[in-house]
């Protein structure tokens, strides 16, 4: 009886750990992505699960050129006193990405559109902590 309760037990934990141990694995489905030089997009940011606003990026020569916050408080230009446009460029997103596939506790999963630009990325840095989840949204881009 207590031979099967730890059999139990070694199969939830492989289980348990079987969706962490994609980001350690070869396939990488950023390599050879690239940033667009000049573009938009809408982006949608929750951390641990807490809607932190939707934005319009505009990026011209790899520089955020407008960032506006567009979500329930309406069309909101952020000057300074929000969030760093840079963290929400498809680079900085993505690079974000990378570094947790080489983080060894972190959890990743990232999608792309059929045009190849990333739709949907998430990050759990480390799953047994509560509150360091990341999720973007990527939606509307147009490549300029």
């Amino acid at each position: 009886m207590m031979w099967a309760r730890r059999g139990a037990v070694a199969v939830a934990l492989a289980v348990a750990a079987a969706p962490l141990s994609g980001c350690g694995s070869s396939d990488d489905p950023t390599q050879g992505w690239d940033e667009p030089a000049s573009y938009a997009a809408t982006i949608r940011y929750q951390a641990y699960d807490i809607d932190a606003g939707t934005y319009r990026i505009i990026v011209t020569d790899h520089v955020v050129t407008s960032f506006v916050r567009t979500d329930h408080r309406g069309d909101v230009p952020v000057d300074g006193r929000g969030p760093d446009p840079d963290y929400f460029t498809l680079r900085q997103i993505v690079g974000r990405y990378q570094a947790a596939r080489t983080h060894g506790e972190s959890y990743g999963r990232i999608e792309f559109d059929e045009q190849g630009m990333p739709m949907f990325v998430t990050i759990d840095w480390e799953p047994y902590r509560i509150t360091d989840e990341q999720t973007w949204h990527i939606s509307d881009i147009e490549i300029r």
